[in-house]
């Protein structure tokens, strides 16, 4: 699992365990995950959509702008409280967002990074087996040249060989 399990709080564990055991995913360590994981935690926290937001805050204005227009400060003041809580949770909405892509990108950078080391992995394990393939043929080289093998056995020796590296 992962060496951040302890700090996850309880109701949280189970969604990191599914990120952490997706197949398709890419991960470098639980780190990815763990951004995954704060990524999917301010989504959740955020939920007051944006359009329904306009639309309080244009409803709250409306009846600030009603209220003046009769001189009923209470109803004035109230609507105007309400519009500042609106407001409020419309900034704390866009910093988490902020936040989400920021993560988001962080998250992708490290997958990418990930990717381009598994590839470069490959690669070394391509060399390995290049550099086997060059050992086995020395030495399958050496012996027939040593016992004086003919050619035709030189040819099956060295077919041999391919054989080995491409089964291991």
């Amino acid at each position: 699992m992962s060496k951040y399990l302890r700090a996850i709080p309880d109701d949280l564990i189970q969604i990191f365990e599914q990120i952490d055991s997706t197949p398709d995913s890419l991960t470098v360590d639980n780190e990815v995950d763990l951004l995954a994981l704060r990524i999917y935690e301010l989504i959740k926290e955020n939920d007051y959509p944006v359009l329904k937001l306009w639309v309080e805050l244009k409803k709250k204005f409306d009846a600030y702008k009603r209220a003046r227009k009769k001189g009923d400060v209470a109803a004035g003041l109230e609507a105007l409280s309400e519009f500042d809580g609106l407001l409020s949770k419309g900034i704390v909405s866009s910093y988490k967002w902020d936040e989400i892509m920021r993560l988001i990108e962080t998250r992708r950078k490290m997958i990418d990074t990930h990717t381009k080391s598994k590839l470069a992995e490959q690669e070394m394990m391509s060399m390995e087996a290049v550099r086997e393939l060059i050992t086995i043929y020395g030495k399958k080289i050496s012996d027939v040249i040593r016992d004086k093998v003919p050619d035709k056995l030189l040819q099956e020796s060295l077919a041999e060989a391919i054989i080995e590296v491409e089964i291991e």
